[in-house]
Formats: C-alpha cells, sequence, structure tokens
C-alpha cells in the first residue's frame, strides 16, 4: 500500500518511511545528525557505513552488521558512503513500547519474574545470522517495490523479528521489554553537560526524565530564565571562553552549538558588544 509510505528527499539523502517506526535511508554523501532515540532502535547496514555514538562509546557498523540502542539515549548516528562511492543503505526499526506492550500479551511471552537489564552499554551489536539477513532484506525488498502489505501483515513481519531476536538472544527480553519510565536526573549536571546537543526542548525535557511543563518550571525555579535563553546564553560564554584561549570563531561556533555562523556572531555582538573577531586571546 503504497500511501503508508512517505519519503524525505534532499540533495544528500532519500529516506522512506512506512509510518514512524521503519525508515530506509540512502545517503549519497556523508551527513551526522543527533538526537534522543526515545524507543529502542534496530539498525541493520546493506552498503556504506554507520558511526554511532551514545553514552560515551562509539560503534561501528558495516554492511551486514545489526546493532541495537536502547531507548531514551541521546546517540550522533554519522552516515558514509562506501570506498567506491555506492550509497549509504540501512534499516532503521524503532520498537515502541505500544507495540511490545501488545505483542507480549498476544504471544502470551511471560514478564512475570523478569529481572531488569542491567548491562551499562546502551547498546547490543548482534552477531551476522541469516535470519535477521532474510528480514530485513524483505523489509527492503518493500520499499523498492513501493508495495507494503496490509498492516496486519507488517504487524506479523514485526513479531517475527522480535521473536528472532528472542530466539537468537533470549537474554534480551528484559532490555526489549522494559516498560519502566526513565529515572529523574539532576537536571543542572544534566544541562551542563548537554548545553551544546542540537536537541529540541522536549528532547531535553524527555532525556532529563521530565514532562515538557514540568522541566520548563523546574528549570525557570533553578536558573531563574527559560531555558532556551540559558542554553543560549551558556553557549555564548562558552564561546567566548574557547575563542580567548585562541580558537577561530569559524571554528567554535558548531561546536558550541550554532548552526548558522552569521546568527552566532550577530547573538554573539549582541551578548558581549564586540564580534567575536574582535575577541583577544589571553
Amino acid at each position: 500500500m503504497k500511501e503508508l509510505i512517505y519519503t524525505t528527499v534532499d540533495g544528500n539523502m532519500k529516506v522512506e518511511h512506512y509510518k514512524d517506526f521503519i525508515h530506509f535511508s540512502h545517503f549519497f554523501k556523508g551527513q551526522s545528525c543527533e538526537a534522543v532515540v526515545r524507543e529502542n532502535m534496530l539498525v541493520y547496514v546493506f552498503s556504506g557505513e554507520v558511526v554511532i555514538k551514545a553514552g560515551g562509546h562509539t560503534s561501528l557498523l558495516h554492511p551486514g552488521d545489526t546493532y541495537l540502542l536502547r531507548r531514551n539515549h541521546k546517540a550522533t548516528k554519522l552516515v558514509r558512503t562506501a570506498p567506491d562511492g555506492t550509497p549509504m543503505e540501512a534499516l532503521f526499526i524503532y520498537l515502541p513500547q505500544r507495540m511490545m506492550r501488545r505483542f507480549a500479551q498476544e504471544s502470551a511471552i511471560r514478564l512475570d519474574g523478569m529481572r531488569r537489564w542491567t548491562a551499562r552499554l546502551p547498546y547490543v551489536m548482534l552477531p551476522p545470522n541469516a535470519l535477521f539477513a532474510q528480514i530485513f532484506q524483505s523489509l527492503r525488498g518493500y520499499f523498492e517495490a513501493e508495495a507494503f502489505p496490509s498492516e496486519k501483515l507488517v504487524d506479523v513481519k514485526m513479531l517475527e523479528l522480535v521473536l528472532t531476536l528472542l530466539e537468537v538472544r533470549p537474554d534480551l527480553k528484559p532490555l526489549l521489554f522494559d516498560f519502566a519510565e526513565p529515572w529523574k536526573i539532576d537536571l543542572g549536571h544534566f544541562m551542563e553537560q548537554n548545553f551544546t546537543s542540537d536537541l529540541a526542548l522536549a528532547d531535553f525535557a524527555h532525556f532529563a526524565g521530565r514532562s515538557l511543563a514540568s522541566f520548563k518550571k523546574e528549570f525557570s525555579q533553578i536558573y531563574g530564565q527559560p531555558p532556551m535563553r540559558w542554553i543560549i546564553n551558556r553557549r555564548l560564554d562558552e564561546a567566548k571562553q574557547r575563542i580567548e584561549q585562541g580558537y577561530m570563531p569559524k571554528d567554535v561556533y558548531l561546536a558550541v552549538g550554532f548552526k548558522n555562523l552569521s546568527h552566532f556572531s550577530k547573538v554573539f555582538k549582541q551578548r558581549f558588544g564586540v564580534a567575536p573577531s574582535e575577541v583577544r586571546s589571553a
């Protein structure tokens, strides 16, 4: 059913989406992006390379690799084409909690007495497996044919994937079926560690274990100003410090979280009264 697929295209990439949880990505040039992954996510690489940084760990994925990233982690994804110029192609499949709850109920997957997942790594690298390859290739075929089957049949395919995961790695059950809410973490420490991140306020709130309304209220109580104003000022303070240490403005603005050099220069001058290029090294 072609109407279930929508496509995002620009000069460097094409991403085909089945609803909001299966994404077939084609990247024709290297590209990096950062996001909070709110649901467990599977990555399978067909060509090129994918580098994923999460929780202080870096993983390099090659064709045939399967990677499972735990939910509620901030991740930076860098995609690279093959040396011969072949586009990077990969499937990114999310396992929404609502779907996993339903699978557990309908398939009589016993969760009582299940231990919590305690491994500290935010990800699991899965060994090459012919069953995985067949499932991922069949999903890729739907996108290439622009002919996804009925939602019910896709549901069966997703259940097949989950049951295959449990067949290959039975120990993953506590990870796949962990429905506990994220712990509330120290807001001040979290913001100091992440103010340069390219995240929306809703993502900052979610990753800190709060609703957006609670995040804004608690933030204002701690800092006496709205979160976005604090983030911009904190980035500018960090930029000024780096420039005073001898770094060039063109090498600083991206590192502290700004996307545009001219915008960075404008708000920098508004805050400090001088352009970034006029700041002297200490």
